[in-house]
């Protein structure tokens, strides 16, 4: 499981991904563009998320060399990698949230 920092400030933010998993990040532009990266976009996240997925899409495994160990995801630990400038696994994050909806039947 991966999700990525931006400090939190944007949420579930759906489809952010996409220009860092094709490394496009110079087709951002504009006010979404200055909105997320500033005058200084994260090209070297991007290059990385691209090579984890490319990685996954090869072999099953989105290990990367520019990426701390990536622990396979499992229930118990719920190890999340966290991508960011600089990338780390975070064990079970915001299990205060999911632990809501332990319980409830879906």
């Amino acid at each position: 499981m991966f999700r990525f920092g931006f400090e939190g400030r944007l949420g579930a933010a759906h489809a952010l991904e996409l220009p860092f998993m094709f490394d496009t990040l110079d087709r951002v532009n504009g006010e979404v563009g200055e909105f997320l990266f500033g005058d200084d976009p994260p090209e070297e996240l991007a290059t990385t998320v691209h090579g984890a997925w490319s990685n996954f899409v090869k072999t099953g495994s989105p290990r990367h060399p520019t990426l701390p160990e990536w622990p396979t995801y499992d229930s118990t630990r719920r190890a999340t990698m966290e991508l960011d400038v600089e990338s780390r696994v975070v064990d079970d994050p915001d299990a205060e949230k999911r632990q809501l909806w332990d319980g409830i039947e879906y």
